[in-house]
Protein backbone atom coordinates (compact mmCIF):
# COMPACT_ATOMS: atom_id res chain seq x y z
CA UNK A 1 0.00 0.00 0.00
CA UNK A 2 2.86 2.39 0.83
CA UNK A 3 4.63 1.42 -2.34
CA UNK A 4 1.57 2.33 -4.40
CA UNK A 5 1.32 5.77 -2.72
CA UNK A 6 4.98 6.47 -3.43
CA UNK A 7 4.46 5.55 -7.05
CA UNK A 8 1.53 7.93 -7.35
CA UNK A 9 3.47 10.78 -5.73
CA UNK A 10 6.43 10.20 -8.02
CA UNK A 11 4.17 10.20 -11.09
CA UNK A 12 2.55 13.47 -10.01
CA UNK A 13 5.93 15.09 -9.30
CA UNK A 14 7.27 14.08 -12.71
CA UNK A 15 4.19 15.56 -14.35
CA UNK A 16 4.65 18.82 -12.51
CA UNK A 17 8.29 19.08 -13.55
CA UNK A 18 7.43 18.39 -17.16
CA UNK A 19 4.82 21.16 -17.11
CA UNK A 20 7.32 23.64 -15.62
CA UNK A 21 9.96 22.68 -18.18
CA UNK A 22 7.38 23.08 -20.91
CA UNK A 23 6.71 26.70 -19.78
CA UNK A 24 10.48 27.66 -19.58
CA UNK A 25 11.83 30.09 -22.28
CA UNK A 26 13.69 28.64 -25.21
CA UNK A 27 17.27 29.53 -26.12
CA UNK A 28 16.00 31.77 -28.90
CA UNK A 29 13.95 33.75 -26.36
CA UNK A 30 16.99 34.11 -24.16
CA UNK A 31 19.07 35.31 -27.13
CA UNK A 32 16.47 37.93 -28.04
CA UNK A 33 16.33 39.22 -24.45
CA UNK A 34 20.12 39.44 -24.35
CA UNK A 35 20.18 41.31 -27.65
CA UNK A 36 17.59 43.82 -26.47
CA UNK A 37 19.43 44.28 -23.18
CA UNK A 38 22.67 45.00 -25.03
CA UNK A 39 20.84 47.51 -27.23
CA UNK A 40 19.44 49.33 -24.19
CA UNK A 41 22.87 49.39 -22.53
CA UNK A 42 24.35 50.91 -25.70
CA UNK A 43 21.66 53.58 -25.79
CA UNK A 44 22.23 54.37 -22.11
CA UNK A 45 25.95 54.72 -22.72
CA UNK A 46 25.20 57.02 -25.65
CA UNK A 47 22.88 59.12 -23.50
CA UNK A 48 25.54 59.37 -20.77
CA UNK A 49 27.98 60.65 -23.36
CA UNK A 50 25.47 63.20 -24.66
CA UNK A 51 24.75 64.40 -21.13
CA UNK A 52 28.46 64.79 -20.39
CA UNK A 53 28.87 66.73 -23.66
CA UNK A 54 25.95 69.01 -22.72
CA UNK A 55 27.41 69.59 -19.26
CA UNK A 56 30.74 70.58 -20.77
CA UNK A 57 28.97 72.93 -23.18
CA UNK A 58 26.95 74.52 -20.37
CA UNK A 59 30.09 74.96 -18.22
CA UNK A 60 31.92 76.53 -21.14
CA UNK A 61 28.99 78.86 -21.88
CA UNK A 62 28.82 79.84 -18.17
CA UNK A 63 32.55 80.54 -18.11
CA UNK A 64 32.28 82.61 -21.29
CA UNK A 65 29.31 84.56 -19.93
CA UNK A 66 31.10 85.26 -16.65
CA UNK A 67 34.20 86.39 -18.53
CA UNK A 68 32.08 88.77 -20.64
CA UNK A 69 30.36 90.14 -17.52
CA UNK A 70 33.69 90.65 -15.74
CA UNK A 71 35.05 92.39 -18.84
CA UNK A 72 31.98 94.64 -18.98
CA UNK A 73 32.39 95.46 -15.27
CA UNK A 74 36.02 96.41 -15.84
CA UNK A 75 35.08 98.59 -18.78
CA UNK A 76 32.33 100.29 -16.76
CA UNK A 77 34.81 100.94 -13.95
CA UNK A 78 37.23 102.43 -16.46
CA UNK A 79 34.50 104.66 -17.89
CA UNK A 80 33.48 105.79 -14.38
CA UNK A 81 37.09 106.44 -13.41
CA UNK A 82 37.56 108.37 -16.61
CA UNK A 83 34.45 110.44 -15.92
CA UNK A 84 35.59 111.17 -12.34
CA UNK A 85 39.05 112.08 -13.60
CA UNK A 86 37.48 114.35 -16.23
CA UNK A 87 35.38 116.07 -13.58
CA UNK A 88 38.47 116.61 -11.45
CA UNK A 89 40.35 118.03 -14.40
CA UNK A 90 37.49 120.41 -15.16
CA UNK A 91 37.38 121.51 -11.50
CA UNK A 92 41.14 122.00 -11.53
CA UNK A 93 40.96 124.06 -14.72
CA UNK A 94 38.21 126.19 -13.22
CA UNK A 95 40.29 126.83 -10.11
CA UNK A 96 43.33 127.70 -12.21
CA UNK A 97 41.17 130.02 -14.29
CA UNK A 98 39.95 131.76 -11.16
CA UNK A 99 43.54 132.02 -9.97
CA UNK A 100 44.60 133.67 -13.23
CA UNK A 101 41.56 135.90 -12.99
CA UNK A 102 42.70 136.90 -9.52
CA UNK A 103 46.05 138.12 -10.81
CA UNK A 104 44.49 139.85 -13.81
CA UNK A 105 41.97 141.67 -11.65
CA UNK A 106 44.67 142.60 -9.17
CA UNK A 107 46.71 144.00 -12.05
CA UNK A 108 43.67 146.05 -13.10
CA UNK A 109 43.45 147.62 -9.65
CA UNK A 110 40.48 145.65 -8.28
CA UNK A 111 40.52 146.16 -4.49
CA UNK A 112 41.60 143.28 -2.26
CA UNK A 113 39.39 142.47 0.69
CA UNK A 114 40.85 142.99 4.13
CA UNK A 115 40.12 139.80 6.03
CA UNK A 116 42.47 140.58 8.89
CA UNK A 117 40.73 139.94 12.19
CA UNK A 118 40.01 143.20 14.02
CA UNK A 119 40.34 143.37 17.82
CA UNK A 120 36.64 142.69 18.37
CA UNK A 121 36.77 139.53 16.24
CA UNK A 122 39.95 138.39 18.00
CA UNK A 123 38.30 138.96 21.38
CA UNK A 124 35.26 136.92 20.38
CA UNK A 125 37.44 134.12 18.99
CA UNK A 126 39.57 134.00 22.13
CA UNK A 127 36.48 133.91 24.36
CA UNK A 128 35.06 131.02 22.32
CA UNK A 129 38.41 129.23 22.49
CA UNK A 130 38.59 129.59 26.29
CA UNK A 131 35.08 128.17 26.62
CA UNK A 132 36.01 125.24 24.39
CA UNK A 133 39.14 124.54 26.42
CA UNK A 134 37.20 124.65 29.69
CA UNK A 135 34.54 122.27 28.34
CA UNK A 136 37.32 119.88 27.33
CA UNK A 137 38.40 119.75 30.99
CA UNK A 138 34.93 118.58 32.06
CA UNK A 139 34.00 114.93 32.35
CA UNK A 140 32.35 113.64 29.16
CA UNK A 141 28.61 113.02 29.42
CA UNK A 142 29.11 109.26 28.95
CA UNK A 143 31.52 109.16 31.91
CA UNK A 144 29.11 111.10 34.09
CA UNK A 145 26.33 108.64 33.18
CA UNK A 146 28.54 105.72 34.27
CA UNK A 147 29.31 107.46 37.57
CA UNK A 148 25.63 108.16 38.19
CA UNK A 149 24.87 104.50 37.50
CA UNK A 150 27.47 103.41 40.08
CA UNK A 151 25.94 105.73 42.71
CA UNK A 152 22.44 104.46 41.87
CA UNK A 153 23.66 100.84 42.10
CA UNK A 154 24.87 101.47 45.65
CA UNK A 155 21.58 103.10 46.60
CA UNK A 156 19.75 100.08 45.19
CA UNK A 157 22.03 97.76 47.17
CA UNK A 158 21.23 99.65 50.39
CA UNK A 159 17.47 99.41 49.71
CA UNK A 160 17.71 95.69 49.02
CA UNK A 161 19.81 95.09 52.15
CA UNK A 162 17.28 96.93 54.32
CA UNK A 163 14.38 94.97 52.79
CA UNK A 164 16.08 91.61 53.38
CA UNK A 165 17.13 92.61 56.91
CA UNK A 166 13.53 93.52 57.75
CA UNK A 167 12.34 90.21 56.32
CA UNK A 168 14.84 88.29 58.48
CA UNK A 169 13.84 90.19 61.64
CA UNK A 170 10.15 89.68 60.92
CA UNK A 171 10.63 85.96 60.40
CA UNK A 172 12.67 85.74 63.63
CA UNK A 173 9.99 87.52 65.67
CA UNK A 174 7.24 85.34 64.23
CA UNK A 175 9.21 82.19 65.01
CA UNK A 176 9.56 83.36 68.62
CA UNK A 177 5.88 84.14 68.81
CA UNK A 178 4.77 80.86 67.20
CA UNK A 179 6.52 78.71 69.76
CA UNK A 180 8.61 75.59 69.39
CA UNK A 181 5.67 73.47 68.23
CA UNK A 182 3.76 76.12 66.33
CA UNK A 183 1.98 75.11 63.08
CA UNK A 184 3.87 77.69 60.99
CA UNK A 185 7.33 77.14 62.45
CA UNK A 186 8.71 75.21 59.45
CA UNK A 187 7.53 77.84 56.96
CA UNK A 188 8.88 80.69 59.11
CA UNK A 189 12.21 78.93 59.53
CA UNK A 190 12.49 78.57 55.76
CA UNK A 191 11.75 82.27 55.27
CA UNK A 192 14.39 83.15 57.85
CA UNK A 193 17.02 80.95 56.21
CA UNK A 194 16.32 82.50 52.79
CA UNK A 195 16.62 86.02 54.22
CA UNK A 196 19.89 85.14 55.98
CA UNK A 197 21.28 83.67 52.75
CA UNK A 198 20.34 86.82 50.83
CA UNK A 199 21.98 88.98 53.52
CA UNK A 200 25.18 86.94 53.25
CA UNK A 201 25.20 87.46 49.46
CA UNK A 202 24.67 91.18 49.83
CA UNK A 203 27.44 91.37 52.42
CA UNK A 204 29.86 89.87 49.90
CA UNK A 205 28.98 92.64 47.41
CA UNK A 206 29.16 95.46 49.97
CA UNK A 207 32.84 96.38 49.63
CA UNK A 208 32.91 96.49 45.83
CA UNK A 209 29.60 98.35 45.46
CA UNK A 210 30.57 100.91 48.09
CA UNK A 211 34.03 101.54 46.62
CA UNK A 212 32.66 102.09 43.12
CA UNK A 213 29.97 104.42 44.45
CA UNK A 214 32.43 106.43 46.57
CA UNK A 215 34.82 106.82 43.61
CA UNK A 216 32.00 107.84 41.28
CA UNK A 217 30.48 110.26 43.79
CA UNK A 218 33.83 111.96 44.37
CA UNK A 219 34.44 112.29 40.62
CA UNK A 220 31.00 113.81 40.08
CA UNK A 221 31.47 116.25 42.93
CA UNK A 222 34.83 117.40 41.54
CA UNK A 223 33.36 117.78 38.05
CA UNK A 224 30.34 119.66 39.41
CA UNK A 225 32.67 122.06 41.20
CA UNK A 226 34.73 122.64 38.04
CA UNK A 227 31.59 123.15 35.96
CA UNK A 228 30.27 125.65 38.48
CA UNK A 229 33.54 127.58 38.37
CA UNK A 230 33.60 127.50 34.57
CA UNK A 231 29.92 128.26 34.05
CA UNK A 232 30.44 131.97 33.35
CA UNK A 233 33.37 131.39 30.98
CA UNK A 234 31.53 128.67 29.09
CA UNK A 235 28.31 130.66 28.79
CA UNK A 236 30.00 133.86 27.62
CA UNK A 237 32.27 131.91 25.23
CA UNK A 238 29.34 130.08 23.70
CA UNK A 239 27.52 133.37 23.13
CA UNK A 240 30.72 134.89 21.70
CA UNK A 241 30.94 131.99 19.24
CA UNK A 242 27.48 132.72 17.88
CA UNK A 243 28.28 136.42 17.45
CA UNK A 244 31.61 135.54 15.83
CA UNK A 245 29.93 133.29 13.25
CA UNK A 246 27.57 136.10 12.28
CA UNK A 247 30.41 138.63 12.02
CA UNK A 248 32.56 136.42 9.83
CA UNK A 249 29.74 135.42 7.51
CA UNK A 250 28.73 139.04 7.13
CA UNK A 251 32.28 140.04 6.18
CA UNK A 252 32.52 137.23 3.62
CA UNK A 253 29.15 138.16 2.13
CA UNK A 254 30.33 141.78 1.80
CA UNK A 255 33.51 140.66 0.04
CA UNK A 256 31.56 138.58 -2.47
CA UNK A 257 28.90 141.25 -2.97
CA UNK A 258 31.51 143.96 -3.66
CA UNK A 259 33.46 141.68 -6.03
CA UNK A 260 36.58 142.23 -3.96
CA UNK A 261 39.62 140.02 -4.41
CA UNK A 262 40.40 137.83 -1.40
CA UNK A 263 43.94 137.83 -0.03
CA UNK A 264 46.39 135.35 -1.54
CA UNK A 265 46.38 133.10 1.54
CA UNK A 266 42.58 132.89 1.32
CA UNK A 267 42.37 132.31 -2.46
CA UNK A 268 44.89 129.45 -2.25
CA UNK A 269 42.52 127.29 -0.21
CA UNK A 270 39.11 128.74 -1.10
CA UNK A 271 39.44 130.29 -4.55
CA UNK A 272 38.09 133.69 -5.51
CA UNK A 273 34.53 133.14 -4.37
CA UNK A 274 31.79 130.65 -3.64
CA UNK A 275 30.48 128.14 -6.23
CA UNK A 276 26.77 127.81 -7.06
CA UNK A 277 26.27 125.64 -3.99
CA UNK A 278 27.71 128.22 -1.65
CA UNK A 279 26.86 126.80 1.80
CA UNK A 280 29.89 124.44 2.09
CA UNK A 281 32.19 127.22 0.84
CA UNK A 282 30.95 129.67 3.48
CA UNK A 283 31.29 127.00 6.20
CA UNK A 284 34.89 126.35 5.17
CA UNK A 285 35.71 130.08 4.91
CA UNK A 286 34.26 130.81 8.36
CA UNK A 287 36.28 127.88 9.81
CA UNK A 288 39.50 129.29 8.32
CA UNK A 289 38.86 132.84 9.58
CA UNK A 290 37.79 131.55 12.99
CA UNK A 291 40.99 129.49 13.32
CA UNK A 292 43.21 132.41 12.32
CA UNK A 293 41.53 134.70 14.85
CA UNK A 294 41.52 132.14 17.67
CA UNK A 295 45.20 131.27 17.35
CA UNK A 296 46.53 134.65 16.19
CA UNK A 297 47.61 133.43 12.75
CA UNK A 298 48.83 136.26 10.49
CA UNK A 299 50.71 134.21 7.88
CA UNK A 300 50.49 135.97 4.49
CA UNK A 301 50.89 132.75 2.47
CA UNK A 302 49.47 129.85 4.45
CA UNK A 303 45.81 130.24 5.35
CA UNK A 304 46.18 128.17 8.52
CA UNK A 305 49.80 128.95 9.27
CA UNK A 306 52.37 126.29 10.18
CA UNK A 307 51.39 122.98 11.75
CA UNK A 308 51.22 123.49 15.54
CA UNK A 309 53.33 121.35 17.83
CA UNK A 310 52.44 120.21 21.32
CA UNK A 311 48.83 121.42 21.26
CA UNK A 312 46.41 118.60 20.42
CA UNK A 313 43.35 120.87 20.55
CA UNK A 314 44.83 123.38 18.09
CA UNK A 315 46.00 120.58 15.79
CA UNK A 316 42.49 119.12 15.74
CA UNK A 317 40.91 122.50 14.96
CA UNK A 318 43.45 123.14 12.19
CA UNK A 319 42.83 119.72 10.65
CA UNK A 320 39.07 120.27 10.77
CA UNK A 321 39.35 123.62 8.94
CA UNK A 322 41.81 122.16 6.43
CA UNK A 323 39.48 119.26 5.60
CA UNK A 324 36.59 121.65 4.98
CA UNK A 325 38.63 123.52 2.32
CA UNK A 326 39.48 120.33 0.36
CA UNK A 327 36.89 120.86 -2.44
CA UNK A 328 38.01 124.46 -3.06
CA UNK A 329 41.81 124.38 -2.96
CA UNK A 330 43.80 125.55 -6.00
CA UNK A 331 46.02 122.69 -7.15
Amino acid sequence: MARRDDQQWLTAEVGRLERELGDAPSQADLDRVEARTSDHEYRLDTLDGDIATLRDAVAEADHTARSHIADLDRRLDEVEDSAVDGTRRIDDLQRRTRWLEHHLRAADGVPTADLTADPDVVGLAHAERRARERRAAHLPDATRRRHHAAVAAHAGWVRRRDEVRRAALTASREIAGDGADGPHRADLAQRYREARSALDGLAEQAGSVRRHADTARAALERDDAVRTTDAGTVASGTAAGRVLSTRLRTRLTEMVGRHELPPVWFATVLGLGPPADSAPWFDAAVAVLRYRAAYDIDDAVQALGPEPTGDAEQSARRRQAWDLTAPFRVR
